[in-house]
């Protein structure tokens, strides 16, 4: 193991301080994770994580919840089962919910067109614009890459909802419709626009109205901004924390309203609890009909031998807002959801009338999914392995693996080598067919790089080596540095540059699919 940290100290001492922080009507961990609090207390401090909230549902009823550590660090304000997060990407379950009323009440269809509803949706090809289901846009198989288009909504940039889809025919496909899994967001922001579009109503009122409110989900809502206080505590609610240059720190939050189908909800533990009891079919909502379509097959995943190893787990799905696999025997349901410096996962066992719910105030998953696979193995009945250990191992090796890319940079930079041009040729004015432009500017004898449309993704360029410089974005709670690559034409004027992840960033962001093309004369071009 590598040495601990010193803020990962500074945070065990804290959560030891705090203790097991519940609210006072919470209740005892049932018998198969009597010995939860140890767990949430290693995994904390293993991770790194300020805050979280734990709730249990078996057989109709909620048996646990239960909230640990702080809302925000540094301060003493408490995590409660009251508390409300980002659920980030577990929203998607939400949308598929809502539309899935649509189709109870006969409004909609899974396989009809995209374009019967929403005349001006286009995608890449005409074959594809015609074929493309309300299936396809829940289910990640439109043949774009993985988070194609994302940097149109993240960090906050602007774009509205019609931006966005006039720009959908100009991302290019990874691979063939239906091809295979790619996780896309901002389809989903186009799924609420189809229900939007059927309903007169939207989306934020359709869920809000007919599954928060009709679920008596208090204090949960579909944007930050709409939160009300009903039942919650005045301000309570979790601050976002990301790691920082190697600190824990608080990171500004990101606006995600705008594919807020995607993953825009805010909620608590105890509201979450009466959503996965209506998922459980505890609660009517949504038929039994559509709620096996949602737990259905859609997209086939891949398997690791691993994962068979530890799970008995032989298929991976894609359903309609959710994550399917076989699970020791059990049919497992779940997604999780992540958002700048918040992370949490919804878990379902249906033929166990088991639903687990865990939200935490710290973008890094691993603790996550170490207190998930505990309580999901106590009550399949299978025998445990220290999950913590495992994550943790995995965890420092790839702190390790950054260490060393780190060190390689450093060496790089260290030789000093000039660029191939000087550093007024570089600057200009570049342009994305989607995105929109960049502007490279020269400031003080340094290079500054700004892309259009977000005061976040503003930072100075270092030279590497030959035509690569690294960007590093003045706001560092993105975690997301770049190789920039400069490309000359024929004459040796700059006429390009590509963005690639440095391989010390987290690849939260992903910006490869960007091809910025020079759209002013460089300089000494007349």
């Amino acid at each position: 193991m590598m040495k601990v940290p010193s803020w990962i100290v500074a945070l065990a001492l804290l959560t030891a301080t705090l203790g097991s922080v519940v609210r006072a009507d919470a209740r005892t961990a049932p018998a198969p994770v009597a010995d939860l609090d140890e767990i949430v207390a290693r995994a904390m401090t293993t991770f790194a994580v300020p805050g979280l909230a734990i709730g249990i549902v078996k057989d109709g009823q909620v048996v646990f919840t239960k909230g640990y550590g702080v809302r925000q660090l540094g301060a003493a304000d408490t995590v409660d089962p009251a508390t409300i997060f980002a659920i980030g990407s577990t929203t998607k379950a939400f949308t598929t919910a809502a539309l899935s009323l649509l189709v109870d009440e006969g409004k909609i269809g899974w396989d009809d067109k995209v374009v019967d509803h929403l005349s001006g949706f286009q995608m890449y090809d005409p074959y594809v614009t015609r074929e493309f289901t309300i299936r396809d846009l829940v289910t990640h198989r439109s043949g774009l890459k993985s988070g194609a288009g994302d940097l149109m909504v993240f960090p906050d940039s602007g774009f509205t909802r019609a931006e966005i889809i006039e720009s959908l025919p100009r991302l290019r496909p990874a691979s063939s419709f239906r091809y295979r899994f790619a996780y896309n967001n901002v389809l989903y922001m186009v799924a609420g626009e189809v229900l939007a579009k059927v309903t007169g109503s939207s989306w934020e009122d359709f869920v809000q109205h007919r599954i928060l409110d009709r679920l008596g989900m208090t204090g949960c809502s579909v944007s930050g901004s709409k939160i009300s206080p009903r039942g919650v505590a005045a301000g309570d609610v979790a601050a976002p924390h990301a790691m920082v240059d190697g600190k824990l720190s608080r990171v500004q939050p990101v606006d995600v309203s705008v594919i807020a189908a995607a993953g825009g909800i805010q909620c608590n533990v105890d509201g979450m609890m009466k959503w996965v009891s209506a998922q459980l079919g505890d609660e009517a909502l949504i038929s039994d009909k559509q709620r096996q379509e949602m737990w259905t097959p859609q997209t086939l995943g891949s398997v690791s031998p691993l994962l068979t190893k530890l799970h008995g787990t032989h298929f991976r799905a894609y359903g309609l807002g959710w994550n399917l696999e076989d699970f020791h025997g059990y049919q497992r349901v779940f997604h999780s959801g992540g958002v700048l410096g918040m992370a949490s996962q919804v878990m379902l066992i249906p033929e166990l009338r088991l639903g687990v719910v865990v939200l935490e105030n710290q973008q890094s998953s691993d603790a996550i999914n170490a207190i998930m696979l505990h309580i999901a193995k106590a009550y399949v009945g299978t025998g445990q392995q220290d999950w913590v250990a495992m994550l943790g191992a995995a965890a420092d090796q790839e702190r390790a693996r950054v260490a060393a890319a780190s060190v390689d940079i450093k060496k790089t930079l260290s030789a000093h080598e000039r660029p191939p041009l000087q550093l007024v040729a570089y600057v200009g004015t570049y342009r994305d067919t989607w995105r929109g432009d960049a502007e490279i500017s020269l400031k003080g004898g340094a290079l500054e790089l700004k892309i259009s449309r977000s005061q976040r993704l503003r930072g100075s360029l270092e030279h590497y080596r030959g035509g690569v410089f690294i960007v590093r974005w003045r706001d560092r709670g993105l975690d997301s540095d770049l190789f920039v690559h400069f490309t000359m034409n024929s004459g040796g004027k700059i006429d390009g540059m590509t963005l690639e992840a440095l391989p010390t960033s987290s690849g939260a962001l992903d910006f490869s699919d960007l091809d910025f093309k020079r759209i002013d004369a460089p300089p000494g071009s007349h």
